[in-house]
């Protein structure tokens, strides 16, 4: 990967110093103008305080070592920086609701071929694998609607707030999938268990799980690091972390569960989970701005990306 260590700490000083300037100059400008006799420049000069970054070539981005730019933090605090994103609500909730996002990923791996290969539909290998088109058709579906979709949604009430954006206007776009996904666990385990036509399970049951796990997800994780955008790095670290550990728990965990519950008594506890999580953005909706302003102290103290617990 490009610079996959590369820090910007001196581009941002000097992109500062910048911007200070334009602002400096700027204010000058608007005194010029309220003077009659003093005509308006057509353009504002940054100055001597100008600075240049140097551009890297291709083979300079992906050297192994990197001396220039690299982290210079001890690499304990960089590994145990992510530790303190859990104070921060967003980060939490996000992880745990995109985690549950991934389960329903090993549900499919699990079941998939379980299911599809023997009575009613004795599927052979290739036509087992075709099933995953559905989820691919759901999931590029659902990358849109949480993608493209959600950031014009946020744009429009954006405006309508007077220009003032809050990162909760993009959970609106949580409660279609979360209405998506859950019917998508019935139709795929109800169908399967019932015997219906492929079409159901294998068909509408995983494209709708694909659109709730490439939508919900998404926008969980773009919610959080709109909260909190000086912690995005630890924020994100966090969340994997979180919906890792949760999908490779439920990996281990479901066929035991079906062999203890059966397909139709695990299909209804995981509903209702997907219904608890999913709608869960409803409890942010109304009071996320609440818990953001409660932790705005401990944001403002550990932003600073070189402190670690004190």
């Amino acid at each position: 990967m490009e610079d996959s260590t590369f820090t910007r700490h001196e581009i941002d000083k000097q992109e500062q110093q910048i911007i200070t300037q334009i602002i400096s100059n700027s204010s000058k400008v608007a005194e010029r103008s309220e003077s009659k006799d003093t005509p308006l420049p057509n353009m504002i000069e940054i100055g001597e305080g100008e600075t240049t970054v140097k551009k890297r070539s291709y083979r300079e981005k992906l050297r192994v070592i990197e001396t220039e730019y690299n982290d210079k933090r001890p690499l304990y605090v960089i590994a145990l920086r992510p530790f303190l994103a859990l104070g921060l609500p967003a980060f939490l909730w996000g992880g745990f609701v995109y985690g549950v996002q991934v389960m329903w990923l090993s549900l499919i791996a699990t079941t998939q071929s379980e299911f599809f290969s023997v009575e009613p539909y004795n599927f052979g290998a290739a036509a087992v694998g075709d099933t995953n088109f559905a989820s691919l058709i759901g999931t590029a579906i659902g990358s849109f609607w949480g993608g493209n979709l959600s950031d014009r949604f946020v744009a429009h009430m954006s405006r309508k707030n007077n220009g003032v954006f809050e990162p909760e206007f993009r959970l609106w776009f949580v409660l279609l999938p979360a209405v998506i996904n859950s019917a998508g666990l019935l139709m795929y385990g109800l169908g399967l268990n019932s015997g219906t036509h492929w079409i159901l399970p294998g068909g509408f049951g995983m494209a709708f799980l694909g659109f709730g796990m490439g939508s919900a997800g998404a926008i969980t994780i773009t919610y959080a690091l709109d909260c909190y955008p000086n912690m995005q790095s630890e924020g994100l670290v966090l969340m994997l972390f979180l919906r890792n550990m949760i999908g490779m728990g439920f990996t281990f965990a479901i066929q035991p569960w079906l062999d203890t519950d059966g397909l139709v008594t695990t299909t209804w506890l995981m509903f209702m989970l997907s219904i608890v999580f999913n709608f869960s953005s409803l409890i942010m909706i109304k009071w996320g701005k609440q818990l953001r302003r409660s932790t705005k102290s401990f944001y403002l103290k550990y932003s600073n990306k070189d402190i670690l617990f004190k």
